[in-house]
């Protein structure tokens, strides 16, 4: 995000990014963990 933002054009909304583990059960590693990445923007 630090690198993309800027060179998007975008602005950010005052408001949390959320996570959303798409994969996340008992037996999964971390390294294996999907995540789909949410940023609030303006």
């Amino acid at each position: 995000i630090r690198h993309w933002l800027p060179a998007s054009g975008e602005k950010m909304r005052k408001a949390p990014i959320l996570f959303h583990y798409t994969n996340l059960a008992e037996g999964v590693t971390e390294q294996r963990l999907e995540t789909d990445v949410y940023v609030p923007l303006a």
